[in-house]
C-alpha cells in the first residue's frame, strides 16, 4: 500500500489474514514493526514522531482476534472494537464492571476504533479496560512462533 502522507515516514503495511502469517512477519521484522489494529495511539505516535515504524502489521481483518464468547468463561478476541465490548449483552449481564470500563472509555469514534489488545499491549496507567480484566481474573493467551501460552493479566 502507497503511504498517502497522512504519516510522514516510509513504512511498509501489511494485512495478514491469519494469525500465523501476523506472527510470521513479526519474527521477520523482529523490532522494526508495530502492529496495528485500531490504531487510536499507534498513529498518533507515529504522527507525532515518538515512534517510527518501518513495518506495519494490521490484524483488524484476522477474523480469529475478532469475537465474544463464553467456552468456560468470557473470551475475547485482541482485535475485538471496545464498541463491540459495550454493546455485547454477554458482557453486560455477566461481567458488569468490564461493561462500565467499555462505555466509559473514550468517545463513541474513539471505541469503534480501539480494541481491547491495544488498550491491554499499550500498558499505559489511564487504560480503562485492564483493571476491569484482572478483577475478573483475566488472562491474556500469547501466540508465538514455536508456542502460545497463557499468562495472568496481572
Amino acid at each position: 500500500m502507497i503511504n498517502t502522507r497522512v504519516l510522514s515516514t516510509d513504512f511498509e503495511y501489511f494485512e495478514p489474514k491469519t494469525i500465523e502469517e501476523a506472527v510470521s512477519l513479526l519474527g521477520k521484522y523482529k523490532g522494526e514493526a508495530r502492529v496495528l489494529a485500531g490504531g487510536t495511539d499507534l498513529l498518533i505516535d507515529m504522527k507525532r514522531k515518538r515512534i517510527e515504524p518501518k513495518y506495519l502489521i494490521n490484524i483488524k481483518g484476522i477474523q480469529d482476534l475478532n469475537y465474544i464468547r463464553e467456552d468456560g468463561g468470557l473470551q475475547i478476541g485482541a482485535a475485538t472494537s471496545i464498541r463491540r465490548i459495550e454493546k455485547s449483552q454477554l458482557v453486560k449481564k455477566g461481567y458488569l464492571a468490564l461493561f462500565e470500563a467499555a462505555q466509559a472509555f473514550g468517545t463513541v469514534q474513539i471505541r469503534n476504533m480501539a480494541t481491547i489488545g491495544g488498550n491491554i499491549c499499550n500498558g499505559l496507567p489511564s487504560a480503562d479496560i485492564p483493571p476491569a480484566l484482572v478483577a475478573f481474573d483475566a488472562r491474556v493467551k500469547i501466540v508465538g512462533p514455536m508456542e502460545e501460552r497463557f499468562l495472568p493479566l496481572k
